[in-house]
């Protein structure tokens, strides 16, 4: 008798702002709602000799993401409604950090006897901040190329 596992590689998280619709975020904004999706999700099938089968097999693969370890969403999916055919993409529910921090979100799925995660480091600000530092930037950088026309 024999054991079915799966092992899962490389996804990649992508965020996405909730109100712009704006994908691949690098920077998280404090209290903006930011959706969270895995991509390129592969299934690797690994038959473990010698363990028996408990029973526990069932067609609903569940996942919960969190931020900084505090869960912020939880989700199934269904798998008998596609003959069990492992998803390569989800969304994986959304996120909302309310202070300044490095946030570390986490998604981590479960399938039978399988867990995996996946995890990425984001630098969270308020979003004037950003505004603000980037308006510098560009006027600076202008103001020194065209020193005659102020900026500010």
């Amino acid at each position: 008798m024999h054991l079915i596992m799966y092992q899962i590689w490389t996804p990649s998280q992508n965020l996405v702002d909730n109100t712009t619709q704006i994908d691949e975020l690098r920077t998280i904004f404090i209290d903006d709602v930011t959706l969270v999706y895995i991509e390129g999700m592969e299934w690797s099938p690994v038959s473990v000799e010698d363990v028996e089968d408990d029973g526990n097999t069932t067609n609903i693969m569940k996942w919960e993401t969190s931020v900084n370890g505090e869960i912020q969403a939880t989700g199934e999916i269904d798998l008998s409604d596609v003959n069990r055919e492992l998803p390569t993409s989800f969304e994986a529910g959304s996120i909302q950090v309310k202070q300044k921090q490095t946030s570390t979100v986490t998604v981590t799925v479960y399938l039978d006897t399988t867990t995996s995660s996946n995890s990425n480091n984001y630098q969270t600000y308020r979003r004037e901040y950003v505004s603000f530092h980037y308006s510098l930037f560009y006027c600076s950088h202008w103001q020194h190329v065209w020193w005659s026309y102020p900026c500010l």
